[in-house]
């Protein structure tokens, strides 16, 4: 189904992580990586030190993370890409059984095809994650080829940094600027998480919004704030002009973020919280994210059709709906999901020819 992101959000990335128990030292970008040490490895080759010339990920995770699993075949077909070049580390805290267990299951033998490690005592989240107070998995960290810590983030953003990395033309002290300040809108999101929760608690969304306008200035180039803001003016405040407003000016501004302008799109032409649907700005929207990904994600294709269908295009809908269906593939999830809708919009068609009859 589509990638929605709420307006509950926790973090950046809040849709995509899970959050373990912490506290905040340091770890420096363009530093060298601590050491590998870890209690046993469930799969792939033992890893003693990071090798020069060759480049790392170490990747935080657990069987109970839901995000975690669904990155695992992306982290594959990275590992599979960059086989002569990279070594992908996943390594969990939990113990020993309990990971060999997972990974004995027949699903999970096909999808995790890199390295995993066990380390219930800690040694590498000490060493870590501690350090720079993060909490959230996955979260991982390339080390190049130098030894050096070159990016941290979550998984399913390093593409583009891990080829960078590896070609060698990645520039560490520009990002080591753009972790430092993301560090510092984390600081101010824990400094604001207990009155955000309080002012949802009793639907007080001025000061919600205000929030959210907060942080959003502390981090103008992470667009998840203001998109919170979009949703919580169109939907609970019922200000759609200011809201509308807002959300052409982040659909403007993004260029490249397709998730972003499906979820915009989504939550248009799907909220029961939005009283004024802009259908047309809401195809727009998909429109350009379907154009960013080429017409091959299913999430998106899937907002293009329900926007046809709200719009009363039903045989576009259906047609769109259907390459949604194609497109989902072997994420059985989001098939069955979309098949569902496909489904539905053929019976109301049915049913509306039926009583014309």
């Amino acid at each position: 189904m589509n990638q929605r992101m709420t307006i509950l959000a926790s973090g950046l990335l809040t849709l995509l992580a899970c959050t373990l128990p912490t506290h905040a030292m340091e770890l420096e970008i363009g530093k060298p990586a601590p050491g590998i040490k870890v209690e046993q490895w469930a799969r792939g080759d033992q890893v003693d030190s990071f090798k020069k010339d060759h480049v790392y990920v170490v990747e935080f995770w657990a069987t109970w993370c839901g995000p975690c699993l669904r990155g695992m075949p992306h982290l594959s077909e990275l590992q599979e890409k960059y086989a002569d070049d990279v070594t992908i580390i996943g390594i969990s805290n939990e113990e020993p059984q309990k990971v060999t267990s997972f990974l004995e299951k027949p699903e999970w033998q096909e999808k995790v095809r890199y390295t995993i490690a066990i380390d219930p005592g800690r040694n590498m989240w000490n060493n870590y994650m501690k350090p720079i107070g993060r909490s959230s998995i996955p979260t991982a960290f390339i080390v190049g080829a130098g030894g050096d810590v070159e990016w941290i983030g979550h998984p399913a953003s390093m593409d583009q940094a891990l080829d960078s990395v590896v070609k060698g033309t990645w520039d560490a002290g520009k990002f080591k600027e753009e972790f430092a300040a993301e560090q510092k809108t984390r600081a101010l999101m824990n400094k604001l998480r207990k009155p955000m929760a309080e002012a949802r608690n009793k639907k007080d969304y001025e000061a919600l919004l205000g929030y959210y306008e907060e942080i959003a200035s502390a981090d103008p180039s992470n667009p998840t704030w203001q998109v919170n803001s979009f949703k919580l003016l169109i939907g609970p405040m019922n200000q759609s002009e200011k809201g509308y407003d807002l959300g052409r000016k982040i659909v403007a501004a993004d260029g490249k973020d397709s998730r972003t302008l499906n979820s915009i799109a989504w939550y248009v032409v799907d909220s029961n919280e939005v009283r004024k649907r802009d259908l047309q700005f809401a195809l727009s929207t998909a429109m350009k994210a379907d154009k960013i990904t080429g017409h091959k994600d299913a999430n998106i294709v899937d907002t293009l059709a329900r926007c046809y269908w709200e719009m009363g295009d039903r045989s576009q809908a259906i047609a769109l709906q259907e390459k949604a269906v194609e497109l989902a593939g072997d994420d059985e999830r989001s098939r069955e999901g979309m098949t569902k809708t496909l489904q539905e919009y053929q019976r109301k068609i049915k049913e509306a020819k039926t009583g014309t009859e």
